[in-house]
């Protein structure tokens, strides 16, 4: 019998509200937590998958599982045959020199050669003139899908191989 009388007396309840009483749904104040861990750019290892949304500046970078979301994936590192005494050859010199090593990488990765590629593109971290001064050498070289606008775009799962 109680049944009956809720299932009777819900219609009667329903009639009197509309979604406009109960007002629009408004953001949280706390923003979800983005996922992976924040991570120095100098701590990456080849393999690592990344996310840079989220981070405050350009040497923070959030890692995450190759399988989940992600827009980089280190597929080289490299150390820079200079010595300690070698001055710091300015950041255009050196983002040449970045530039050559991670296209020379490139093809062995994604499978395909990079000016064949309509749907890859590279990105990669270099120390700066401060991080060269304390003996930093070492080049990164990640891979990005890129979608037809040449922006990034997130993949799901490694980038190695895809020849895209």
């Amino acid at each position: 019998m109680l049944t009956v009388a809720v299932a009777l007396a819900l219609p009667a309840l329903l009639a009197g509200c509309t979604p406009d009483e109960f007002g629009p749904l408004e953001a949280s104040p706390t923003p979800l937590p983005l996922p992976g861990e924040p991570t120095d750019v100098a701590d990456l290892d080849v393999g690592d998958c990344f996310s840079t949304a989220g981070t405050d500046d350009a040497s923070t970078v959030r890692v995450l599982d190759c399988d989940r979301p992600h827009d980089r994936e280190v597929y080289l590192s490299a150390l820079l045959p200079d010595d300690a005494s070698t001055p710091f050859p300015g950041a255009d010199a050196l983002a040449a020199r970045a530039v050559d090593l991670c296209l020379d990488g490139f093809e062995a990765f994604a499978g395909i050669d990079y000016d064949a590629s309509t749907a890859l593109d590279i990105g990669w971290f270099a120390p700066g003139a401060d991080g060269w001064q304390d003996g930093d050498r070492r080049i990164d070289c990640a891979i990005l899908r890129i979608d037809d606008e040449g922006s990034p775009a997130e993949s799901v799962g490694s980038l190695q191989g895809v020849a895209e």
